[in-house]
């Protein structure tokens, strides 16, 4: 044991709190739902299709996939080692089975909640990420990993830590939903505007529902080429053309999400078909239907989801 002089907690060596995870469930299983790291929310440790399940047969995880995957059982911490700079980690709330590119730990000797909260913080993450190899698909060892130095303060503190952040991740998460709320309604009103500005012009003596004169209504069609985009192929994560992959859900009213994107391979035919180019319109079908956005180059290769 050490001591970490900057915090004032000693430290261990992460191998020597909890135990590695190993067996593997079949894709054929069906008992166990699965969860992928696209589950998992970037630096929340939060489930993203929702956290509430209580058991396998309540999940809002993934119920079928094809993949084989790693058991867990409810308290283990699950950490993607794929992409590490991601920092997806999650408390298991129910038994399951997870993606190979995810860790799972089993706490022996410190505290879930708190050990989640170590993988999450940035010193751990930038640690595990300037460990990686492979440029397209970067993933971290558990050799590496295992043998990291981690704060271990007395078990009363690790409680009182950890009961501290979800309080106070709580409380931010309140306020980011009512400033969320203030924007959709900004948004709304928004789109409000405009649509009155180009269905009935500025001209307050036009009737509602009439176009001023002069003005012409036809059909989307006809002025603009209307392409549908490319479903996500889980079989294809792999290969020699991986590229950015922009799913539904990624498309906000206030802008575009390209921080945790998908990669798919895709060939030169699908390649010209589906790249997004600088002035593309993505209207939304799915979901929150209408939502739009102008994809304005943001990343210099990605490709869209049939929305």
């Amino acid at each position: 044991m050490s001591r970490n002089a900057g915090a004032g907690f000693p430290t261990k060596r992460l191998k020597h709190l909890v135990a590695l995870r190993r067996r593997r469930t079949a894709a054929d299983d069906g008992v166990r739902p699965y969860v992928g790291l696209e589950d998992i929310e970037s630096g929340t440790g939060r489930l993203v299709n929702g956290a509430a399940a209580s058991s396998p047969s309540t999940p809002s995880v993934t119920d079928v996939n094809e993949s084989p995957g790693t058991d867990f059982e409810p308290g283990d911490v699950l950490f993607g080692k794929l992409r590490p700079y991601l920092a997806k980690a999650w408390v298991a709330e129910f038994p399951g089975r997870c993606t190979t590119e995810a860790l799972v730990m089993e706490p022996t000797s410190i505290e879930p909640r708190f050990l989640r909260s170590v993988c999450l913080s940035s010193r751990f993450v930038g640690d595990v990420d300037a460990s990686t190899f492979g440029s397209k698909m970067p993933r971290a060892e558990w050799d590496f990993i295992g043998n990291m130095s981690v704060p271990v303060p007395d078990p009363d503190t690790q409680t009182a830590i950890a009961d501290y952040l979800d309080r106070e991740t709580t409380r931010l998460d309140a306020l980011v939903a009512a400033k969320q709320r203030l924007l959709t309604l900004l948004a709304e009103k928004r789109r409000a505007i405009i649509t009155r500005a180009v269905t009935r012009g500025l001209e307050k003596k036009t009737k509602a529902g009439d176009l001023p004169d002069g003005w012409a209504n036809p059909p989307v069609y006809a002025r603009y080429s209307v392409q549908l985009g490319k479903m996500l192929d889980e079989r294809r994560i792999s290969g020699d053309h991986l590229a950015p992959y922009l799913r539904n859900t990624d498309i906000q009213w206030d802008g575009i999400n390209t921080a945790d994107l998908p990669e798919m391979d895709f060939n030169e035919a699908e390649r010209n078909r589906y790249a997004l180019r600088p002035g593309d319109l993505l209207v939304c079908e799915g979901g929150d239907a209408g939502r739009t956005v102008e994809w304005k180059g943001e990343l210099r290769e990605c490709f869209f989801q049939k929305a």
